[in-house]
């Protein structure tokens, strides 16, 4: 073989791998905002947020998935690193979204308290 073959075999495996990483990339993408709605649509169901605390929640969880990618990639060869760091993120996501659920019980109590008056 000559030099050209080789080089295009090598331009067609590069082309492979890239298009497969693009799809990858777009799976990824899709997972992530699918599971977002998700969470989004079953929270705002059970606490009946409103849409502008909804669309907080759905921030927030953009964030954590966001964050959990980059703590995965940073986190390659390290494990148990890589855990405690996602533990440690999803404890703060949890806590946001309650944050966000607390802050509409406590305006729906706040109402009741005021229309028993």
């Amino acid at each position: 073989m000559n030099l050209q073959s080789h080089l295009r075999d090598a331009l067609w495996v590069l082309f492979t791998f890239t298009i497969m990483g693009l799809c990858f990339a777009v799976q990824q993408w899709e997972d992530r905002r699918f599971s977002v709605e998700c969470i989004t649509a079953e929270v705002q169901d059970l606490y009946r947020l409103d849409a502008g605390q909804a669309r907080r929640i759905q921030e927030i969880n953009y964030d954590f998935y966001d964050r959990v990618s980059k703590a995965s990639l940073h986190y390659l060869l390290n494990e148990e690193a890589c855990e405690k760091e996602i533990e440690r993120l999803t404890l703060e996501k949890n806590e946001a979204v309650m944050s966000v659920v607390n802050h509409r019980m406590n305006h729906r109590t706040a109402g009741r308290t005021v229309g028993l008056q």
